[in-house]
């Protein structure tokens, strides 16, 4: 047993996803990735992430965070890529029909009805994509490189950003916002306590 086991799983947690080594070879071909809710391109060194979730203002929810992963591995790895940059896609919602929106945060409907188990989410959000975006992957393959492979991640809001969506802003290196948008961290109000803030 160890002694401290926290900092292994959050050092494991930095290591790219079977999912995303398994996709990269078609993504360094193509420069790009689609899938339920995110779509990655790569174009002129940058891969642009766009949150595609659009009838529900990009909510979070266990397929999503798992997408980000994946896409956010995939920037990580590919040599050709050097800046990640973050945006919401536009939405089908009623409210916001062909607007950008960067995030409503985590989907509270999933979240009353049981279907997003909140530990496990925010422990693969937080540790997963995030803590990669922060930090970068981690690397085992024993070259001189660091053990650490990181890029800059910048992103723009639009609409706005609440709860979560507010939260994954705080680790990028660079925010733009529109004119219009807001910001918003209503946890509180809902029971829940932050993960990034």
């Amino acid at each position: 047993r160890l002694a401290r086991p926290g900092p292994q799983l959050v050092d494991a947690m930095l290591r790219p996803t079977a999912r995303a080594l398994a996709l990269l070879p078609e993504f360094r071909r193509t420069g790009l990735l689609e899938t339920e809710s995110v779509r990655l391109e790569r174009r002129d060194g940058v891969a642009h992430l766009t949150m595609c979730r659009g009838d529900r203002l990009n909510a979070e929810d266990e397929q999503q965070v798992e997408d980000m992963e994946t896409a956010v591995d995939l920037t990580l790895l590919d040599e050709d890529v050097k800046v990640g940059f973050v945006r919401g896609g536009e939405m089908s919602h009623p409210r916001y029909r062909g607007r950008r929106v960067f995030s409503a945060g985590i989907n509270l409907k999933y979240l009353s009805s049981g279907d997003i188990p909140l530990v496990g989410f925010l422990l693969r959000r937080e540790l997963g994509y995030i803590n990669k975006i922060v930090r970068g992957l981690r690397s085992d393959d024993g070259d001189w490189r660091p053990p650490y492979a990181a890029k800059p991640w910048a992103a723009a809001v639009d609409a706005f950003a609440i709860g979560g969506g507010t939260q994954l802003l705080l680790v990028f290196d660079h925010v733009l916002a529109a004119s219009d948008a807001f910001l918003s961290l209503p946890a509180a109000k809902e029971g829940i306590i932050p993960g990034v803030a």
